[in-house]
């Protein structure tokens, strides 16, 4: 039984190789597949997002309430991010959304 469990791939994750279902997708969605990005769960597409952004000079701008991991991740990796938070009526004000750099 324990050479059985040692042999069997428990990896749940899909292959890193998703070019195939990433064509499907887009042939699906009308688009091509270079307008496509597969990922095996969301937290490994934000990191990789916040990671691109912070390596090429971008300014993020997190509005909160938001999904914890945006601010964790920045915090973890040193990564410089801006909030914006919601009013006393809890909206987002736009007047106060904070601007885009011009490079961003």
């Amino acid at each position: 039984m324990l050479s059985s469990i040692i042999e069997t791939n428990l990896n749940r994750y899909p292959t890193t190789n998703l070019k195939s279902l990433e064509n499907k997708v887009a042939a699906y969605c009308g688009l091509q597949s270079d307008n496509i990005a597969l990922a095996p769960g969301s937290a490994s597409i934000i990191t990789t997002s916040l990671n691109y952004f912070a390596i090429n000079g971008k300014r993020i701008i997190i509005n909160q309430p938001s999904y914890s991991l945006f601010e964790y991740h920045c915090n973890t990796y040193n990564i410089s991010y801006e909030l914006w938070m919601l009013n006393n009526e809890f909206e987002f004000d736009i007047n106060k959304m904070p601007v885009p750099d011009a490079n961003s």
